[in-house]
């Protein structure tokens, strides 16, 4: 019974140690999720400061601009869309927080914008 106890615990401080890690993580993707690049960070940072940093990576990495760049409500903001659309992303997939006007419900109900979050 001891025996079992401490196997346990070992894996829950394996499972904790390793969602530290985790929360500290940046996975970059391309198209079909091939991973493009990765960082881990000594401090948890803000999803709003990683997205033009992503941006610039991406462009040394494939020498342009992506079609489409998408992110989750965390690296929404309007300071995160206009440089995007300046390097030449077509477009822009990032969810805004609170309430919405109309003209930006709209835009994030079109299809392409849609499908992008899935």
């Amino acid at each position: 019974m001891v025996q079992r106890r401490q196997r346990a615990e070992s894996v829950r401080s394996s499972v904790a140690r390793w969602a530290q890690i985790v929360a500290r993580l940046t996975i970059q993707e391309a198209e079909h999720q091939i991973v493009t690049a990765y960082e881990i960070h000594a401090a948890r940072p803000a999803d709003v400061t990683l997205w033009t940093p992503a941006l610039d990576r991406h462009q040394t990495i494939f020498g342009r601009a992506p079609d489409l760049a998408a992110g989750d409500r965390g690296f929404s903001s309007a300071t995160n869309e206009q440089p995007a659309t300046t390097r030449g992303v077509r477009r822009v997939v990032l969810p805004r927080r609170g309430p919405k006007s109309p003209a930006r419900r709209a835009y994030e109900h079109q299809r392409w914008f849609r499908r992008a979050q899935q």
